[in-house]
């Protein structure tokens, strides 16, 4: 394996944060050889810092993705931090729900704004599709689902997961119920795919033509951003929130930063945001 120098280290660092800026951190060293080390192998690269060379050429969008890809964490599974999701059945898309049908519309969407693998947006969808059962049809339902990793994303479309990508799962009866044997795993059924919608997303860039949203949930990284970009991400988002919107973030996040854009409320267990003055 190439190792990586102190000046090599400082390049990818900075090529990194440009392409999603994610802050590598004091691991930086370990991080840059355990997941970039091979990509110099398959697009045959001398060392580290001709690999920053190559990767800002515009013509490289495929070895750009592919450092996204292995650098951006794809940790996740079905209803994870399962607080997260009680509030969501028990409070949050109950009150979305009767304030829509209090304003006679039957439109509801939602933004997933780091989506990996999948996981996250069609979790919701299975709980929106308890929540509504025989209504189901009456509603508009749309998930935006987005993330900065073009293979994660296309991973997401399929709604394929493996059997042991499922063991996690903290309630498994909905996996049951909406997902049905396909190969040596389990693929998500069509009425949970057709909520959901998925596309290639940085959040650095401008997110607006996404339009506004009734609940958004960005969960488990803004943490890795530096604070000036965090802010101005949740400054962006926050304009995207309808007035009666909420907002999740992870259950170790906490936006005691930006109290001048969101308040929180706790509801099961979890944190959830309204924008400052709803």
């Amino acid at each position: 394996m190439i190792h990586v120098d102190e000046r090599s280290a400082l390049l990818v660092t900075d090529l990194v944060k440009s392409l999603c800026g994610v802050e590598l951190g004091v691991t930086k060293g370990y991080l840059i050889e355990s997941r970039l080390a091979p990509l110099l192998e398959q697009f045959s690269i001398q060392d580290y810092e001709a690999l920053c060379s190559r990767a800002r050429n515009v013509a490289e969008h495929a070895l750009r993705a592919e450092i996204i890809d292995r650098i951006t964490t794809h940790e996740t599974l079905f209803f994870r931090d399962k607080s997260c999701f009680d509030a969501l059945q028990h409070k949050i898309l109950p009150e979305l729900f009767d304030a829509k049908t209090a304003a006679a519309s039957r439109h509801l969407r939602i933004w997933s704004a780091a989506c990996s693998t999948g996981q996250e947006p069609y979790s919701i969808a299975m709980i929106i599709s308890e929540l509504l059962r025989s209504t189901s049809t009456l509603w508009n339902i749309e998930i935006v689902a987005t993330d900065v990793s073009d293979p994660a994303v296309r991973a997401a479309s399929l709604g394929m997961y493996k059997n042991h990508e499922l063991a996690r799962c903290s309630i498994p009866t909905l996996i049951e119920r909406y997902t049905e044997p396909e190969g040596d795993g389990r693929k998500v059924r069509h009425e949970i795919r057709s909520m959901c919608r998925f596309q290639t997303l940085d959040l650095q860039r401008d997110f607006s033509l996404l339009g506004s949203f009734d609940l958004i949930l960005c969960r488990n990284v803004l943490i890795y951003f530096d604070q000036t970009l965090r802010t101005d991400i949740l400054r962006r988002i926050a304009a995207r929130l309808n007035p009666t919107g909420r907002f999740l973030v992870g259950a170790t996040e906490n936006l005691l930063d930006s109290q001048t854009i969101f308040r929180r409320e706790d509801h099961c267990g979890a944190s959830v945001y309204r924008l400052a003055g709803s």
